[in-house]
């Protein structure tokens, strides 16, 4: 039986920016330090398509909306990289909301936010790689995962963002008006000829949590201070005065609890402290973090999701045409942007088997920079997408970080 539904607008969204340059989509690599099994990998991805049936299904259009069809009979995509290289790369892409990549010593699991955001997409991974040891012989307590079929219906596909806009009472609660970007950002002048450059710093989480606790701080808010510091040193080169501003994303659940495997996140705005003390910077930005809780989370989403309602019933490619149009003048409000996922926890006996893990984000065209990172075990791994013609913030991050917290170094 196949069911189909209406996506989140957040899906919506991006179902109708995806192109040839930006396709919605975003991975975990985890890579192993003994070679992969191919067979046992695909193994584990039918026991991840047992589990959550969903993910074998496919983008549909329909008059006035994007759609996300389950068909369970589909098999999901498992490709090697020799493979992709001769194949439509934009074809599989979207074909289905997920496929599994990999090569000698790593896997990548690639998901859509057209339908998961990152949180989904570790709670996939997750099991994959439990699964993938197990059948190597390695083996670990299992969770207690809900029934799947009863999740697939009800828990794991509900639309959290129209959920929880329906069921608070508005007059109750006191909502935070976030405060709009009247400045343009910062954003360097890139060439046509820009190279993309795709930097991995490996770091001593451990030696990292410590330098953020001594100032009091998180993770996120530690490195972002590093990676807006860098910034400002490249804006003083070239003589710029614009605000440096960054988008944070934000998992909802952390907020309105649920089992959704659905889009749940929201985008907060930093700006970055206008101060040559690092200290200052720091203090600042904890500042700005303690500022985000419920009230404007939910102010983020709802705001969103009337928004959507009151244009449900205009036809799909007018809408289409609108938020093309969104996504360019949103992108020049933020310089960069930085998604830490956090960290993704394993039994020793797992831990032993994997060198460290990626995330990464396809953001060609939205910023001149995007930062990712995950930690898995002792190793935070730093992913940075830079489209620049100079090099100054990354000999920045060399220094500030890699020669720092580096595990080479």
């Amino acid at each position: 039986m196949r069911e189909k539904f209406e996506l989140d607008f957040l899906g919506q969204y991006y179902a109708s920016i995806i192109n040839e340059e930006q396709s919605g989509s975003f991975s975990l690599t985890v890579h192993l330090k003994e070679a992969l099994n191919s067979k046992h990998l695909k193994e584990a991805l039918l026991d991840l398509k047992e589990q959550f049936p969903f993910l074998s299904g496919q983008l549909r259009k329909n008059f006035f909306c994007y759609e996300y069809e389950v068909i369970p009979n589909e098999a999901l995509n498992m490709l090697s990289e020799d493979s992709l290289k001769l194949t439509n790369q934009e074809t599989v892409s979207n074909q289905q909301v997920l496929k599994v990549i990999y090569g000698t010593f790593h896997f990548s699991v690639e998901v859509n936010h057209t339908l998961c955001d990152g949180r989904t997409l570790m709670k996939i991974t997750k099991f994959l790689v439990t699964q993938y040891f197990e059948r190597l012989g390695i083996k670990k307590e299992k969770e207690k995962i809900s029934d799947s079929h009863y999740s697939q219906d009800s828990e794991y596909l509900e639309n959290a963002y129209l959920h929880f806009s329906n069921s608070n009472d508005e007059k109750k609660r006191h909502t935070k008006k976030a405060v709009p970007l009247k400045e343009k950002a910062y954003r360097p002048s890139v060439s046509v000829n820009a190279p993309i450059q795709t930097l991995t710093f490996k770091l001593s989480a451990t030696k990292v949590k410590e330098a953020a606790k001594g100032y009091q701080a998180t993770i996120t808010e530690y490195l972002l201070a590093m990676i807006l510091k860098g910034i400002s040193i490249e804006r003083a080169y070239f003589r710029d005065e614009a605000p440096i501003i960054a988008s944070i994303p934000m998992d909802c659940r952390s907020f309105f609890p649920t089992e959704t495997m659905r889009n749940f996140v929201s985008a907060q705005t930093i700006r970055m402290p206008e101060s040559e003390a690092i200290e200052t910077m720091i203090e600042k930005i904890k500042a700005q973090f303690s500022n985000i809780d419920q009230d404007l989370i939910y102010e983020d989403f709802s705001s969103l999701q009337k928004m959507y309602q009151q244009t449900r019933y205009v036809p799909r490619k007018f809408k289409d045409l609108y938020m093309k149009r969104m996504q360019k003048k949103e992108a020049s409000k933020y310089t960069t942007g930085l998604s830490n996922l956090g960290m993704i926890s394993f039994p020793d006996s797992i831990l032993n088997q994997i060198d460290f893990m990626e995330f990464s984000i396809d953001t060609v065209g939205e910023t001149p920079y995007y930062f990712s990172c995950i930690t898995v075990g002792d190793v935070l791994t730093l992913k940075a997408t830079i489209v620049v013609d100079d090099t100054i913030l990354i000999n920045e991050l060399e220094k500030s970080l890699n020669q720092k917290f580096g595990m080479f170094y």
